[in-house]
C-alpha cells in the first residue's frame, strides 16, 4: 500500500502500475466491472462525549456508506456509484458507532457497472460513516454531476485521457483525484466522517488479480470482477 496526494487529497493505493496491454494479437473486447466483496472497520472512533450519552440514550447507530468515483478514456463524465436514491440502499448500512464491523455483501454491491474499457480504469473509493440517518442523495448526488461538469481542468484531462496514448498514470490519477475531490468536498458539506479514499488502476483486458484487496486506515476493502 502506498499514498499519493492528488490534488490536495491524500490516496491510499494498493497498486499504482499500469502495463499496456501487451498482445500479439489484439483479445476481443469485453465488459469488465467491480463490486464491493466485503468491508471491514477495525474500530469506530465515537464524537467527543459520545461515551456519556451513550449511557444516557443507549448504544448509538450511525449509517456506513461508500461512494466510488471512476474514469476511463472513454471520454465520458466519471462515472459515480450509487447513481441515485434508489441504488444508494445498496451502499448503505446501519451499524453501532464506535465498534468494529464487518460488512460481507456476498455477490458484491456495485462499485463499476461492467462496460468495455477504453484505455484503462482509475477508481476511487471513500467509505463515509454518518450520524444524521437517511440521506437525500438524489439531492447530494446532483450536486456531485453539477460540480464535476463545471470543473474545466476536470474536462480538459477526460479529453486527454480519451486521445491516442492519452491513458497514462499521470493523467488517470490526476483526473481522479479531481473528480475524487469534487465527490469529497461535497461529502464535507454533510459533515460526514471519510475513510480513505482507496484508489487503483486497472487494465481494459489484463488480469487485475493482486489489485482487488485493500487494506490501510483501519479500513479492509475486497473487491470482485463481473
Amino acid at each position: 500500500m502506498t499514498s499519493k496526494k492528488l490534488d490536495g487529497i491524500d490516496f491510499a493505493i494498493v497498486d499504482d502500475t499500469f502495463l499496456p496491454d501487451d498482445f500479439i494479437e489484439a483479445p476481443e473486447p469485453r465488459a469488465r466491472g467491480l463490486v464491493l466483496k466485503e468491508l471491514t472497520i477495525e474500530h469506530g472512533h465515537a464524537w467527543w462525549g459520545e461515551r456519556f450519552w451513550e449511557w444516557v440514550w443507549g448504544e448509538p447507530t450511525v449509517h456506513v456508506y461508500y461512494l466510488a468515483t471512476a474514469v476511463d478514456g472513454s471520454g465520458k463524465p466519471p462515472s459515480v456509484w450509487p447513481i441515485d436514491q434508489s441504488t444508494a440502499d445498496q451502499v448503505t448500512i446501519e451499524v453501532h458507532e464506535g465498534a468494529p464491523y464487518k460488512w460481507t455483501l456476498g455477490e458484491g454491491s456495485p462499485v463499476f457497472i461492467p462496460r468495455v474499457i477504453e484505455g484503462g480504469l482509475a477508481i476511487s473509493i471513500i467509505v463515509g460513516i454518518s450520524r444524521a440517518g437517511a440521506r437525500h442523495w438524489g439531492e447530494i448526488l446532483k450536486k456531485i454531476s453539477d460540480d464535476m461538469a463545471a470543473k474545466g481542468d476536470l474536462t480538459d484531462l477526460l479529453v486527454k485521457l480519451a486521445s491516442p496514448g492519452g491513458f497514462t498514470v499521470d493523467v488517470a490519477f490526476n483526473a481522479l483525484g479531481k473528480a475524487t475531490g469534487v465527490v469529497a468536498d461535497v461529502l464535507e458539506l454533510q459533515h460526514d466522517k471519510k475513510k480513505g479514499p482507496f484508489a487503483g488502476l486497472f487494465e481494459p483486458d489484463n488480469s487485475w488479480a493482486g489489485k482487488l484487496e485493500q487494506e490501510g486506515n483501519g479500513v479492509y476493502l475486497k473487491l470482485g470482477e463481473v
